[in-house]
């Protein structure tokens, strides 16, 4: 691969910003980090930077929000479904009539809260894997 620059030149380093095949004396040398081809790319490439950081904060703070919400959903759906079929297993059928749809009502809505953490787990775990992938990307 040539320099785009300097066509006789054999190229040493690609450009962060545009993709552009640059030659030693293009590339800046060693002490430029990250290699742009101009002005113009440098500021895209710090600008790509900014973003990606951002980005990264964005998710993690929806992880964690919703890692949590996932741990609140669980423990009252195991808590609400619970106190509700003990009460169910434990009361006479004869103590009170009218007491149970409202215990049926009480465990379908812990089940519903379990269900619910089921699915903030799963999109828990997607903004996890894009973190990850963001943080493989920062890396490069």
């Amino acid at each position: 691969m040539k320099c785009c620059r300097h066509v006789s030149v054999d190229a040493v380093a690609v450009c962060r910003s545009c993709g552009r095949a640059l030659c030693p004396e293009c590339a800046g040398g060693e002490e430029k980090q990250p290699v742009t081809c101009g002005p113009e790319c440098s500021r895209r490439a710090e600008r790509d930077e900014l973003v990606q950081e951002l980005f990264g904060q964005h998710y993690a703070a929806y992880a964690l929000s919703y890692k949590s919400l996932t741990i609140m959903f669980a423990a009252l759906g195991a808590i609400v479904t619970v106190l509700g079929a003990g009460i169910l297993l434990f009361l006479p059928w004869w103590f009170n009539e009218e007491i149970w749809p409202l215990l049926l009502a009480l465990v379908a809505l812990g089940l519903v809260c379990i269900a619910g953490a089921v699915l903030l787990r799963r999109i828990w775990k997607k903004y996890a894997a894009i973190l990850r992938r963001l943080a493989e990307l920062g890396a490069k």
